[in-house]
């Protein structure tokens, strides 16, 4: 799920912001000297969300600290998913 947010999350606010200040014409109002302002403020605000996401996600992720990561394996000629183990 975490993986899915955030390739979501950046296209979602880049396709979002784009109509918003195409449609809105909001940065030609403010200063009309840059013609290439737009993409550069859209495009640092991509990266802004982006990173704070990745930040709130790494927090929020649930795991605890003291777990240990057991990794995928076959056992039985099943596949066992991996886990992770809290340490005891």
């Amino acid at each position: 799920m975490l993986n899915k947010l955030i390739l979501i999350i950046p296209i979602l606010l880049f396709i979002i912001l784009f109509f918003l200040f195409k449609y809105s014409d909001l940065l030609r109002k403010i200063n009309n000297k840059f013609n290439n302002l737009p993409i550069i403020f859209l495009a640092s605000l991509i990266i802004i969300f982006f990173v704070i996401s990745l930040i709130i996600f790494s927090f929020l992720d649930g795991s605890d600290i003291e777990s240990k990561y057991i990794p995928p394996y076959v056992e039985d000629g099943k596949l066992i998913k991996g886990k992770f183990e809290n340490k005891k």
